[in-house]
C-alpha cells in the first residue's frame, strides 16, 4: 500500500547590491489644494538645482508618490491641505556618483537621507534560491523516507511559496560597505512513497 510525504524546502541565495537608493519625504501644509500641489512638486526643485551644480543628471531624481489631503478641524471645517512628496534617486554603488550626490545634499536642509542598497536585477538570484529550495525539499524527503524503510516515488504536487528579500538598509554614509542582499524562497512538494519490500511489485 502506497502513501505520500509532503516536505517544505527552503532555499537561499545572496548577491552584492549594485544600486544605492537615496530617498526622502517632503511634507508641507498650504491654504489651498492648488498651492499644496504646486509646492509639493516645487519642493524637489532645490534638490535638482544642487544636482546640476554637482554635475549630476537631474533626471536621476524621480517621484515615487505624491499625495495632497485636506486637513479638517473638529467642527468639520477644512483649514488647509497637507502634501507628502516622496522622491527617489538610484545611483550605482561603484563609482563616485553616490559620493557626489550626498556631497551636494545639506543634511540640515533636505530630507534625502534614507539609504537603501538594492540588487537591480533580482531574477537570477531568486531562481538560484528556488532551485536550492527544491534540492532542500528532495534531500529532506529522501532522509525521512529512507529512515522509515520506504522508497520515494513520483512527485504528485508542488506548491510555491514566496519569500522575497533583497534590499539592505544602512546608515547614511558615503563610505558604507553594503552587506550582501539575501534572497529566500520556499516550496512544498508531495511525493508518493511505497514500502521498500513492495518496490519491485
Amino acid at each position: 500500500m502506497s502513501g505520500t510525504i509532503t516536505v517544505t524546502g527552503i532555499g537561499t541565495s545572496s548577491a552584492r547590491p549594485d544600486v544605492v537608493r537615496v530617498s526622502g519625504v517632503f511634507r508641507g501644509r498650504c491654504g489651498s489644494y492648488a498651492e499644496a500641489t504646486a509646492e509639493s512638486f516645487g519642493s524637489v526643485s532645490d534638490i535638482r538645482s544642487r544636482m546640476r551644480d554637482a554635475g549630476l543628471d537631474e533626471a536621476l531624481l524621480r517621484t515615487a508618490s505624491v499625495s495632497v489631503d485636506p486637513v479638517f478641524q473638529e467642527d468639520g471645517r477644512c483649514v488647509g491641505y497637507e502634501y507628502r512628496h516622496v522622491a527617489v534617486c538610484d545611483l550605482p554603488v561603484d563609482g563616485d556618483l553616490f559620493g557626489r550626490f550626498m556631497g551636494a545634499m545639506d543634511p540640515s536642509g533636505t530630507p534625502m537621507t534614507r539609504i537603501e542598497y538594492v540588487v537591480s536585477d533580482p531574477a537570477p538570484h531568486l531562481d538560484d534560491a528556488r532551485r536550492a529550495a527544491v534540492r532542500d525539499a528532495f534531500h529532506k524527503a529522501e532522509v525521512l523516507v529512507s529512515e522509515s524503510g520506504c522508497i520515494l516515488g513520483d512527485v504528485s504536487s508542488i506548491e510555491y511559496g514566496q519569500i522575497h528579500r533583497g534590499i539592505m538598509m544602512t546608515r547614511a554614509s558615503i563610505d558604507a560597505e553594503p552587506m550582501d542582499a539575501e534572497f529566500e524562497e520556499s516550496v512544498v512538494i508531495t511525493w508518493t512513497i511505497v514500502p521498500s519490500n513492495q518496490s519491485g511489485l
